[in-house]
């Protein structure tokens, strides 16, 4: 989900305020009674799509609504966070209560509605006694590629996620054949952490906690302000206008370098490309505490299994392993909209998108004459990895459409 690097929109890694979530690491994994399967099944096997790089279930609520919900282990609550308020009141919902979320984002707090006894159904599992978040004012999520957000609840089972077969393995009370190397994992806010070592480019090896997080669709965020020893490399790339995302809470503030080397366990992945968000941008997620994120670029070379009980997660590294990561050679950063489209959050100065007179807020419709749609946006996004091609860009400006050729450079 080589790959591009558009925002790095920390998806959520959502701190909800008021309705903390318990989890202890033992031997061994016990399903809730919250949880049924059909038939009784061990096993279930629900497909997803990937838009942006993010992992799209398609989950049903209360029998009645099905909605496209981002898979987020940065949201630890057991049910589902809706931001569009219009689907809560096709569920005639009665909201018991209201709470603040926060994320990553230079911004106020967001208010939701939270709804019990909710059911939400995945093919072949079905989760009772759910909490619904809804948004208040779903302005802000109008161009984010799903509806929904759904973490937590999923890893009240053991989630096995098979980025090749674009598949979720859900695993009633036991772990699928050979699952790889196991790493232990611990939590905060109810969200994984693990314990990784960096080294930028001063050849020192830092520990570092690491926020695994799938809402993410980037590889590595390292936060400057958690620990002295993390500093940007000597070469980074900013935005013209410096942003990086659009986090849960507002615009992500920071520049873009590559760590030389990341160590997971035994696995040690070179020159990936990591942003540095300032820590204003942060916003309420400088609560969490840790040394950055891991997201969907790295998670995405692995099969990865999650056992919350046992207090452990298993990486199996798949063909995608040794692939190189890369940043957008058109110096865009890049978010796709709802229709699959790609909105233009911010140029690098001097590249080949801001020679070529592509501005912030541009909308690409389409890449060599291809209409992008949710089923398209990833391969275009790969498209703008290819060094020295050239794009032929459709765009959408003030309603009307342009056509620039743009031509690809490797700038970091």
């Amino acid at each position: 989900m080589t790959i591009r690097y558009s925002p790095f929109i920390v998806f959520l890694s959502l701190i909800v305020v008021t309705v903390p979530i318990e989890r202890r690491a033992s031997e061994g994994a016990q399903t809730s009674q919250s949880v049924r399967f059909e038939q009784e099944d061990r096993v279930s096997r629900i497909p997803f799509r990937s838009i942006d790089y993010h992992i799209i279930l398609q989950v049903t609520i209360n029998d009645l609504v099905t909605v496209d919900m981002v898979l987020d282990t940065g949201f630890g609550n057991r049910g589902a966070l809706l931001l569009d308020p219009e689907i809560g009141q096709r569920l005639g919902l009665s909201y018991v209560t209201q709470v603040s979320l926060g994320g990553g984002g230079a911004g106020e707090e967001r208010n939701a509605g939270v709804a019990v006894e909710a059911s939400l159904s995945l093919p072949g599992v079905r989760f009772s006694d759910q909490q619904l978040l809804v948004m208040l004012n779903d302005e802000p999520f109008k161009d984010w590629p799903a509806k929904g957000v759904i973490g937590g609840s999923l890893f009240d089972c053991i989630v096995e996620i098979n980025y090749e077969s674009s598949v979720i393995n859900l695993h009633r009370d036991a772990l699928p054949d050979d699952p790889g190397q196991v790493l232990p994992v611990t939590f905060t806010h109810g969200i994984p952490v693990i314990q990784a070592f960096v080294v930028v480019d001063d050849n020192v090896r830092t520990p570092v906690q690491l926020i695994v997080d799938t809402g993410c669709n980037d590889p590595l965020l390292l936060f400057t302000y958690s620990d002295e020893r993390i500093r940007p490399p000597g070469h980074v790339i900013r935005g013209i206008h410096g942003v990086l995302a659009d986090g849960f809470v507002g615009t992500m503030l920071g520049c873009v370098g590559r760590t030389s080397r990341l160590e997971i366990g035994p696995f040690v992945l070179s020159q990936i490309i990591t942003a540095f968000p300032d820590e204003a941008s942060m916003g309420p997620a400088l609560a969490l505490g840790q040394n950055g994120m891991l997201g969907n670029e790295v998670l995405k070379r692995f099969t990865v299994t999650f056992d919350y009980e046992g207090g452990r997660i298993f990486l199996k590294p798949n063909n995608d392993f040794s692939q190189p990561f890369e940043f957008n050679m058109g110096g865009l950063v890049l978010q796709a909209n709802a229709e699959g489209q790609l909105v233009v959050k911010d140029l690098i100065k001097d590249s080949p998108g801001e020679q070529c007179s592509i501005r912030q807020g541009d909308v690409i419709v389409a890449v060599n004459t291809r209409e992008l749609d949710k089923r398209t946006t990833d391969g275009a996004l790969h498209q703008f990895t290819q060094d020295g091609t050239t794009l032929l860009l459709t765009i959408e400006r003030n309603s009307e459409r342009i056509v620039r050729k743009l031509t690809l450079q490797r700038l970091i």
